[in-house]
Formats: C-alpha cells, sequence, structure tokens
C-alpha cells in the first residue's frame, strides 16, 4: 500500500477531504465484518433452535416409553456425553447407546468398582433397554457384547495362542461384566489374561477381544470385560495347518449316494481348502467326511469320519476341471468345532514329532 493510499485513509479517518476510493475503502470493511456477525448470528441462533428441538424430542420419546425419572435422567446424561448435537440419537441408534453406556459404566467402574452406584447404574440401564427395545435378537451386527443373547456358545483362545480353543456360554446379562458359563477346567488358565473370543450367530462368526477378571474353575463359571468392539470375523480367526491328505465330500444337496474325492489342502476350525476336480459355485454348502485315521498315524480305529459342513466363499479355478475351494465352517455345532481344533492340535503335534 502507497503513501498515497495511507494518506487517503488517515483523511477518511480525521474526516478531511480525501480520496473517494478510501471512503469506499472503510465501508466495505465495516459491511464485511457486519455480513460476518449476522452469518455468526444465524448459525448460533439455528444451531440453539436444533439442538432445542433435539432435546424436546428426547423428552418426548422419554415420555412415549415411559421411562422413570432416574432413567430420564441418565439417557439425559449418555446423550450429553455421546451425542450432544442430535440427543434423540442415543435412543434411537445402538451403536451410539452402546458406546454411551460403555464409557458410562466404565467412568464409574474406575471411580467405584462393584460399588452401590455401578448396580444402581446397571439396572437402570438394564431396564431402558428393555423399555427402548434395544436387546439384539441376533443377526448381520452386534455393537456390543452386552447384547449377545444368554446361552451363546463362545471359543476363547489366549492371544498368541490359537492351537487351542476353550468352550464356554453366556450366561445371564449382566451389564457390568459378562459372565461365561459352563468353562472347561483348562480354563483356569485365563486368570487375567487377554483373550479372543469368537462366536457363531445364525449368520456368519463375530470375535471381539476382551480381558478376564476373575476365574472360578469349581464353579465353570468367569467373568470379562464388555467389548463394544464386535467384528466380522473370518475362518483365518483359528490355527491352520497344512494337509495336503486325501477328503471324501458331497454337496448338501446330493445326498449320501454321491461321493466325491479330493485333496485336502489345508484345515483349521474355521474353515479349509480343498482341491477336486469339479465345480461348485460360492455359497455352495458342502458336507466334508473328515476322518482322523487319515491324517494321524496314531488315530483310534473307533474314530470314524465326522460330517462337517461348510460353506464355499471362493472357487479358483486351476485349469482343466480341477478347482480351489475355500470353504468357511459357518453354522456348525460346538461338539464339531472342538473336534476340529482338537484334530488340528493333533495334526501339528504329529508334525513336529515326526
Amino acid at each position: 500500500m502507497g503513501p498515497k493510499a495511507l494518506e487517503g485513509i488517515q483523511d477518511a479517518l480525521s474526516g478531511t477531504d480525501g480520496a473517494p476510493w478510501a471512503v469506499i475503502f472503510m465501508g466495505l470493511a465495516l459491511l464485511g465484518i457486519l455480513v460476518l456477525f449476522v452469518h455468526l448470528t444465524v448459525v448460533q441462533v439455528r444451531r440453539h433452535g436444533r439442538l432445542k428441538v433435539g432435546w424436546e424430542e428426547l423428552a418426548r420419546t422419554a415420555a412415549r416409553y415411559k421411562l422413570a425419572h432416574d432413567e430420564t435422567l441418565l439417557i439425559r446424561d449418555l446423550a450429553r456425553r455421546e451425542a450432544p448435537m442430535n440427543p434423540v440419537d442415543v435412543v434411537r441408534r445402538p451403536e451410539i447407546f452402546e458406546r454411551a453406556v460403555h464409557r458410562h459404566l466404565k467412568r464409574l467402574g474406575s471411580s467405584s468398582p462393584g460399588s452401590q452406584e455401578v448396580q444402581r447404574a446397571c439396572a437402570l440401564i438394564s431396564s431402558l433397554r428393555g423399555k427402548l427395545a434395544l436387546r439384539h435378537s441376533g443377526g448381520e451386527t452386534y455393537y456390543s457384547t452386552r447384547t449377545l443373547p444368554e446361552g451363546q456358545e463362545l471359543f476363547l483362545t489366549i492371544e498368541g495362542d490359537r492351537t487351542s480353543a476353550l468352550k464356554a456360554r453366556t450366561g445371564v446379562a449382566r451389564e457390568d461384566l459378562l459372565e461365561l458359563v459352563d468353562v472347561q477346567p483348562a480354563g483356569a488358565r485365563l486368570r487375567g489374561r487377554s483373550v479372543n473370543a469368537t462366536f457363531y450367530p445364525r449368520k456368519g462368526a463375530f470375535s471381539f477381544s476382551t480381558d478376564v477378571v476373575r476365574v472360578d474353575p469349581a464353579g465353570g463359571t468367569c467373568l470379562l470385560n464388555h467389548s463394544v468392539d464386535v467384528r466380522r470375523a473370518s475362518r483365518r480367526s483359528y490355527h491352520r495347518v497344512q494337509v495336503g491328505q486325501p477328503v471324501t465330500f458331497r454337496a448338501a444337496w446330493e445326498g449320501d449316494a454321491v461321493t466325491r474325492e479330493g485333496t485336502l489342502c489345508d484345515l483349521s476350525a474355521g474353515g479349509a481348502s480343498v482341491e477336486a476336480p469339479c465345480y461348485y459355485e460360492a455359497n455352495e454348502s458342502l458336507v466334508f467326511d473328515v476322518r482322523p485315521g487319515v491324517y494321524l498315524p496314531d488315530a483310534d480305529e473307533g474314530e470314524g469320519a465326522r460330517p462337517i459342513r461348510g460353506t464355499v466363499v471362493m472357487t479358483q479355478q486351476r485349469g482343466g476341471d480341477v478347482c480351489l475351494y475355500h470353504v468357511e465352517f459357518r453354522q456348525i455345532s460346538a461338539d464339531d468345532r472342538q473336534f476340529l481344533v482338537d484334530l488340528v492340535r493333533r495334526i501339528e503335534r504329529a508334525e513336529r514329532s515326526a
């Protein structure tokens, strides 16, 4: 800016005659400040209006579900912490509700674990979950281990040791901790450890990581910290061994009269890879006759074939009529899962001793 421009601004400020453009410059500057002020005011008014509408809607929702006074206060506190810009989301979106509950109980537990305040909060949350119909019925998505149904079978593996899995199932739903029952005697080694847990509902497989709080080997129970990081699991969640031995199988719709032969390339408790001179598309359901005697030289004569049902997740053509099938064992029983876990461990032990 040159000397004449500065002189013009000084003249405009002092009220003396100066260059006309200096007056225009000052007017535009003042106009810009005014526009900015009006814009910020409008934004604040709109934001305040949206917040007011959001909190009023939350209040109407609480009244519609007939929430008690303490429940209403709790839901308002959860909304204030987790969804301040749209409070009603805490009762509409399960993932926000579960995250808010998890953090709220974590705050209370860190300050006064096992106190009456924590127990009272758990009772209120359980009541809210029932009134707001936020209990999970099983399906495509899990937002928290608090939504696991009673009796859901779990397979626990200590982090870094996937050669074996301990079977358990969920007990009565608790908001503070995840209670497991029917824990095997070997579960005593879980005490104080970080574990990976995998479960298989009606569709797919899910897993989460958490810490073991307490184990009661005599009673067959243990307590885990809840988790809000429940993810879809894959067959790679289990330890895998190379096999390279024959296997017989068939499509579920073909019946027992049809038997196809292939090579079991690798195996885990969650899936397998099979090579065979036939073609099946993805999502086809196959039944494999798994014979321990074929893969283990020291297998008992009484160990016959066990039918294991799997789903083709991908088919790769290897040339000619040969295809490589990547199979996932999605919906098999807990006994079949444990059978595969034990079989994989025995195969690996036999390979090490060979």
